[in-house]
């Protein structure tokens, strides 16, 4: 038993460090992504199907929260979401939700839930949501993923999993 702890060990030490780094790399190309995605010409429909150039946010602070309506988390942190919104929007801060479902998913769990996010939720559904969230550095593909992007468009924080409001406003804090 003792051998077996002592073989053990040393890989679940290996496996803590490597996905501790993951979850914490960024890198150039992550910040190529949030400037692509801010770059004038690339767009995501909204619930209504309407088109949203994300660069009409250049220049705020963004968070980019990428979720989606199966998701339980995600769904737990969407009222604190649209509450952080509402109190740093004179700050400069800019949520967008990019949801991995379709528009009808979406519209029906706001109407369900009487949820009114008061930010923009742009859709990317299945691979094209993924690709994104990829893009933007969620290398273990976990939902909720958000984004703090700086004023210029540079990422200062992934954060995978549910985001407490404490949290939000202590990464945001140095970005106003």
């Amino acid at each position: 038993m003792y051998r077996l702890l002592l073989a053990i060990i040393p890989v679940l030490l290996l496996a803590g460090a490597l996905t501790a780094w993951l979850l914490q790399s960024r890198d150039a190309e992550t910040d190529a992504a949030a400037e692509e995605w801010l770059a004038p010409g690339f767009q995501l429909p909204d619930l209504a199907g309407r088109q949203h150039a994300a660069s009409d946010w250049r220049g705020n602070v963004l968070m980019v929260n990428f979720w989606a309506s199966w998701c339980e988390p995600c769904r737990r942190e969407i009222p604190a979401l649209a509450a952080l919104q509402q109190r740093h929007r004179a700050d400069g801060l800019q949520i967008v939700g990019i949801a991995l479902d379709d528009a009808a998913k979406i519209a029906e769990f706001f109407r369900s839930t009487g949820i009114d996010p008061g930010y923009p939720q742009l859709m990317a559904p299945g691979g094209d949501g993924i690709d994104l969230a990829m893009a933007w550095g969620n290398a273990v593909g976990v939902l909720p993923y958000t984004v703090f992007v700086d004023r210029q468009c540079r990422i200062a924080h992934a954060h995978y999993g549910e985001l407490t409001m404490e949290d939000a406003a202590r990464r945001l804090q140095p970005l106003f």
